[in-house]
This record gives structure tokens, C-alpha cells and sequence, in this order.
């Protein structure tokens, strides 16, 4: 475990040259966490791609020219009974394992709160850990009566206010990106030759 002073990290907008570095960072960061192998970094790959992407909210945490953590943003959408509200989502969040449990990633989480507030956007919602999150402000989607897109609720399912009141009785379902959903096995294990 590196130590350091929050001083000593700089966050700031990713790069275009900074992707394969990222996506090398991310694959460390979950590798065999969560399920054998991984599959963040190749989502970091698509999302680029994809049309749901917020590059705006994309930040990078850098540590003596290094880069230890990144923050990725999408746009979600919750479905209620009278229309269709956007709200974003964030995900993957990783910081490089050596640099784990030292507060890089509530950096991050604070960085681009902050951010998405100025840019006018009116909540996050995510699936995320209901232990952690709650710090940073997140609370159940039950309490707002959101739930997931088959109408059950999800302790893992949070949300967070960026205009209040904004999810005051807005009952709903929760669409993610489908760019978080199904990715193909084969592509992702193309993808990760390269890492290896």
C-alpha cells in the first residue's frame, strides 16, 4: 500500500492517451473482486463509444504521473407513469488496488457530484454498495419508491439528489444504460489479450 497526502493526487479530465492506461488500471482493480476475471475494462472500452457517454463527468486520479483511479458517467433514464426523466449513472468507479482504501475513489465521487451538479443534471441513480454509498449522501430507491425495471426493489438499487426534491413523487423503474447490459464473452476475452 502506497502513502500519500491527498495533496499529492491530482484529479483531472482523462485523455485520449490515457485510455489503454486506464483500461489497464480498471482491469486491475477488478480483477477476480466480484466474479472471476473481469469485464470493467472493456466496458470503459465501449462506453467511450457508446451515445449514452458523459465524457464530461470522465475523471482520472493521478498520482506522481501515474494514473490510480478513474470515474465514468452515463446517461439512464427513470420511467415514470407520466413520462420519462434522464438521469445519469456512474460506473465503472476503480482505483488501482495499491492505492485502495485511502480515499482516491471518494475523490472522485466528490469531483464529479460536484460537476454534474453544474452541468444540470438532476439525480444519479446506480447500483452500487449499500454499506458505502450512503456517505457520500446516496440513499435506498425504495425510499423514493424507484424501482428496478421489473418493479422490485433492490437494497443495491441508490439514488442521489443533484436538484432537490427532484425524485419527490416520481415513482418509477429504473432504466440503466444498456450499455452496462450483455456483453458478448468472446469480445470481452479478444479485448483483454492485450492486457496479459
Amino acid at each position: 500500500m502506497n502513502k500519500f497526502a491527498s495533496q499529492d493526487i491530482t484529479i483531472r479530465d482523462e485523455k485520449e492517451n490515457d485510455f489503454f492506461l486506464v483500461e489497464k488500471m480498471i482491469r486491475q482493480a477488478f480483477w477476480n473482486v466480484y466474479k472471476p476475471e473481469c469485464d470493467e475494462h472493456y466496458l470503459t472500452h465501449i462506453l467511450r463509444l457508446h451515445g449514452d457517454y458523459i465524457p464530461e463527468l470522465t475523471r482520472v486520479a493521478v498520482f506522481q504521473g501515474e494514473i490510480v483511479g478513474a470515474i465514468f458517467y452515463a446517461k439512464s433514464k427513470l420511467i415514470c407513469k407520466d413520462r420519462t426523466y434522464e438521469v445519469i449513472t456512474f460506473g465503472p468507479l476503480g482505483v488501482d488496488p495499491r492505492f485502495q482504501r485511502q480515499g482516491i475513489g471518494a475523490m472522485l465521487m466528490r469531483e464529479t457530484i460536484e460537476a454534474a451538479k453544474n452541468l444540470g443534471y438532476k439525480a444519479i441513480i446506480i447500483y452500487g454498495e449499500p454499506d458505502y454509498y450512503p456517505r457520500f449522501g446516496f440513499q435506498r430507491a425504495e425510499a423514493y419508491n424507484i424501482t428496478q425495471p421489473d418493479r422490485t426493489y433492490l437494497d443495491a438499487l441508490m439514488v442521489y439528489e443533484l436538484e432537490d426534491e427532484f425524485l419527490q413523487n416520481k415513482e418509477g423503474n429504473f432504466e440503466i444504460s444498456r450499455v452496462y447490459l450483455n456483453f458478448n464473452k468472446p469480445d470481452v476475452e479478444k479485448f483483454d489479450r492485450q492486457f496479459q
